[in-house]
């Protein structure tokens, strides 16, 4: 049993992806009596060292979270994990490269999206089995009834505004980073353990994904120039990639009247208003495939890479070949001649179960909820004993260290947390159960009624 302060400490690292799911889970604790803290990541990881002995969540597994692991564990917490990484994956290979292989002791228990991370994560990088437990991922609830109700409604919005569009969503961060450089990028995988800089197996693999994103990125602007030219009348929004820079996709359809650069949203309600989705392997391929939206996938590979198979969507959605390819696919499917919605649909839907639980009758966050609740002691079970705040010292170590880069992907408003409890609270029929505190560096806590 866990005895320490009844509350989970929830980094965001990028809001886009991470925000709501994170909510969501604040609220199915929060009907447990438990707290939570969810915020800007620097200052929620750094916080272990100043807040009460609670539960720590961790999104992933790579060799950065170790780090942050032993400093969190070093203060008393217990850690849990996702692994937000793993989330469009499909090759158990590819998956590991993200799991440090020495994080396994840190971590008390993993909440596994199916049953190949279950496999990956205790056949390939030595976790208990008894640690792992299957519960489906947080973001995928946000895809399931009754909460669809509510992404479909802001959908409703969209179409209204726009019409019907085609939706373009690109994954070339390695080669358009809002970090900067390849260099750097090559830089960011080293940190991360994804490859050893001294190991030419390492260095090949790092070398293909470089060539996959610079064959994507290509290939994306061909798909877009062929639409404008030969199908002006289909509008076409292209969402990149919250890693990428949004300005440089700007400046490449600025001659293209019938595209429209849209960043900086949540991508699940634009998934959804979307007559299709055109992604190159990225992981809004999988969630609009789930969320019943038609997805094309276009790989470009002439050399025959590995890239394409490490990934879901290109598993669980029509692939095309060629920009060429794609191009007269999204024709014909806009004039509804074919619907890529139903080729192959069974087959593909058999597939992603093996990826990512997304049935059965409990959302992820109730159940990770539950685990939480009856692993916590009788004592720990009580009103929380302690206020979590930004002190004058905290706020000076965030001021010295924090990169503006990992600001401006992360940072969300007290309003913007309200609201999506206010949303979560009218979907699922139930009274609010959380209030919100500001805390400053926008980190809040959410707290029972």
């Amino acid at each position: 049993m866990w005895d320490v302060e009844p509350i989970v400490y929830m980094p965001v690292e990028v809001k886009e992806r991470e925000l709501a799911a994170r909510v969501l889970m604040a609220r199915a604790l929060a009907e447990r009596g438990i707290a939570s803290v969810i915020g800007f990541g620097e200052a929620v990881t750094r916080g272990a060292a100043f807040w009460s002995a609670g539960i720590y969540l961790i999104k992933g597994l790579n060799a950065v979270q170790k780090r942050t692991a032993t400093r969190i564990r070093a203060h008393g917490h217990w850690l849990i994990a996702l692994d937000e990484e793993a989330f469009g994956v499909a090759d158990s290979n590819y998956m590991a490269k993200d799991i440090d292989p020495e994080i396994a002791p840190l971590v008390d228990l993993v909440f596994g999206q199916g049953e190949i991370q279950r496999t990956t994560l205790v056949e390939k990088r030595g976790f208990v089995p008894e640690k792992v437990l299957v519960t489906g991922n947080p973001r995928a609830d946000l895809f399931r009834t009754p909460l669809r109700e509510e992404v479909e409604a802001r959908a409703t919005k969209i179409r209204t505004r726009i019409g019907r569009f085609v939706l373009v969503n690109t994954n070339t961060g390695a080669v358009n980073s809002s970090w900067g450089s390849e260099d750097r990028y090559r830089g960011i995988l080293a940190e991360i353990g994804w490859f050893d800089p001294r190991d030419p197996e390492g260095v090949a693999l790092v070398d293909e994904h470089l060539r996959h994103d610079r064959e994507n990125f290509q290939a994306v602007i061909a798909l877009l120039r062929t639409l404008a030219s030969k199908d002006p009348d289909i509008p076409v929004i292209v969402r990149p990639h919250p890693t990428e820079r949004a300005e440089t996709w700007q400046e490449l359809v600025r001659d293209l009247p019938s595209v429209q650069i849209v960043h900086d949203t949540e991508p699940t309600a634009w998934l959804v208003a979307a007559d299709l989705v055109v992604v190159t392997g990225c992981t809004t391929g999988l969630e609009a495939f789930m969320l019943g939206t038609p997805v094309l996938s276009m790989i470009e590979n002439p050399a025959g890479l590995r890239f394409p198979e490490f990934f879901a969507a290109n598993k669980v959605t029509v692939v095309a070949a060629s920009s060429a390819k794609a191009a007269a696919l999204v024709s014909r499917h806009w004039n509804r001649l074919t619907d890529l919605g139903e080729i192959d649909l069974s087959r593909r839907q058999e597939a992603l179960q093996s990826y990512i639980q997304s049935s059965g009758s409990k959302l992820a966050v109730d159940q990770i909820a539950e685990v939480l609740r009856g692993n916590l002691t009788a004592r720990s079970s009580k009103n929380l004993h302690f206020a979590p705040i930004i002190d004058a010292d905290f706020d000076d170590i965030l001021k010295k260290n924090v990169k503006r880069v990992k600001w401006d992907k992360a940072k969300f408003s007290v309003s913007e947390v309200r609201a999506l409890v206010e949303r979560f609270d009218r979907h699922l029929g139930q009274r609010p159960v959380v209030t919100v505190r500001d805390l400053a560096w926008s980190t809040f806590l959410l707290k029972p009624t």
